[in-house]
């Protein structure tokens, strides 16, 4: 035996607007109004309350999924980088070793080419090597 009511509409506005109709108990109505034809599921009321029910978790259920992907996926990504990033810093700690080395064995020889030429030829031979080693360095490929 079905009771007799008014009609209850509850009016949730947002895109889609979704309307949901309380006839009878017999005659309940979700209408999802979109953009080209609106959508209506009518049944029962305990039927469209069971229809919500499953909705919402079948939805929320895909977005925790997706959060869960999403969140591995950006991990991974994180952990690309940072192995990249430690690579990046060792290198640099190497060229900045080699560079100290270079400089160290550089003032050795100009004190040396000091001591057997003197300071005005040992200027001139280092400013000449340098100028030849940047052109050269210049005509070169950077390294890939």
């Amino acid at each position: 035996m079905a009771r007799q009511h008014d009609p209850v509409e509850f009016v949730i506005t947002r895109n889609p607007e979704i309307r949901v109709l309380f006839g009878d108990y017999d005659d309940a109505l979700i209408q999802v109004l979109t953009g080209d034809r609106p959508c209506h599921y009518r049944a029962p009321e305990h039927r469209l309350w069971l229809f919500g029910r499953t909705f919402s978790h079948a939805v929320d259920d895909a977005f925790a999924e997706q959060a869960t992907e999403r969140g591995r996926s950006q991990a991974s990504r994180l952990c690309a980088l940072t192995d990249a990033r430690d690579e990046l810093q060792r290198e640099l700690e190497r060229a900045r070793h080699r560079l100290l080395v270079e400089l160290a064995v550089r003032r050795r020889l100009e004190r040396e080419l000091v001591s057997r030429d003197g300071y005005n030829r040992t200027r001139i031979k280092v400013e000449r090597l340098s100028l030849d080693m940047a052109r050269d360095l210049g005509r070169e490929e950077p390294p890939k």
